[in-house]
């Protein structure tokens, strides 16, 4: 029929994603099994609603796929550079819900990520200038207003050092666009609690743009008061146990997630055998990951400990 699926157009397309068929599967929503039978030809006509998927996951029209293939069909995409080491974990672990809120790919955000950062970036220093131009003003007519009512207590209304010198080192990070540098700050807050060193302002900003979209603390969370300078974040207990079918208030399965916020587990391969396997085969699976994660680590622990204990023998 002029409509089947080509096996072989199916095949050179995946591949020129660089996808495997469990990659196809997670991008298509479709299991991995259907995708296996139609890429040896086993299925030729296929229900309109698993057409939708197939082409938005491959991103090509329906035609592209009835044809025979072409040379170009086997052409590499954009060349990429190898990223997945140089990212924080906890980047990672966000990333699959990204893709499958906004139905897009991983490359697509990695792709948009320095223009998607240069406007947070903007947008960010723009509002701590518009705060502090407006927080200065208020706070020269409150000190005029002070001194004039009450000129027998001269000097009490003046500008102290400390505040001097913090506000002008803001002023000065933001000349010079240093958004994620920190400030020192010392301070009880009722709200967010205590300020400690290295309290990011960019973090502050993203915790309220969360806020006001919803999805603060659901399903992410914000350490603003982390001590590197990009603001430190993860996916919610809650959320990745939901998602991966545990209990977040079992302790044995709260290690797990634990293990899946940090990047110990990889979400999107716990999330992909989830999928694929039966309860029991996926648990165990869960409990073979938590055990070699948990004897890597206690291995790392007992070598840093001995090096420690080598270390404090040693003699200047």
């Amino acid at each position: 029929m002029a409509d089947a699926l080509n096996p072989q157009t199916l095949k050179a397309l995946r591949k020129r994603l660089g996808w495997s068929q469990a990659r196809l599967a997670l991008e298509s929503k479709i299991s991995k099994v259907q995708i296996s039978r139609w890429e040896r030809g086993e299925v030729e006509n296929i229900r309109p609603h698993s057409r939708e998927q197939l082409t938005k996951a491959l991103r090509v029209k329906w035609e592209a796929l009835t044809r025979a293939p072409q040379p170009k069909d086997f052409a590499l995409g954009p060349q990429r550079s190898e990223w997945r080491g140089s990212i924080r974990n906890s980047a990672r672990t966000l990333l699959p819900y990204v893709q499958e809120r906004y139905g897009i790919s991983e490359e697509d955000i990695i792709d948009f990520a320095p223009l998607a950062f240069l406007i947070l970036a903007e947008r960010s220093l723009q509002a701590r200038q518009t705060a502090l131009a407006e927080i200065m003003q208020s706070l020269k007519a409150v000190t005029d207003e002070a001194n004039r009512r009450l000129p027998y207590l001269c000097g009490a209304f003046c500008d102290h050092y400390d505040q001097d010198r913090m506000i002008e080192t803001e002023r000065k990070l933001l000349r010079e666009r240093r958004v994620l540098e920190p400030h020192d700050c010392e301070e009880n807050n009722e709200e967010y609690g205590w300020l400690m060193w290295g309290d990011s302002p960019f973090a502050w900003f993203l915790i309220e743009e969360l806020k006001a979209l919803g999805l603060s603390q659901n399903p992410i969370v914000i350490n603003y008061q982390s001590e590197m300078a990009a603001p430190d974040y993860t996916m919610t207990m809650e959320y990745l146990a939901d998602e991966l079918g545990l209990d977040a208030t079992d302790k044995a399965d709260q290690h797990i997630v634990r293990l899946i916020q940090n990047g110990d587990i990889d979400f999107l391969q716990a999330k992909q055998k989830k999928g694929e396997a039966i309860e029991k085969d996926y648990r165990c699976w869960l409990t073979d990951q938590q055990t070699q994660v948990d004897q890597e680590n206690d291995r790392r622990f007992i070598e840093l400990f001995d090096t420690g204990k080598d270390n404090s023998d040693v003699v200047d």
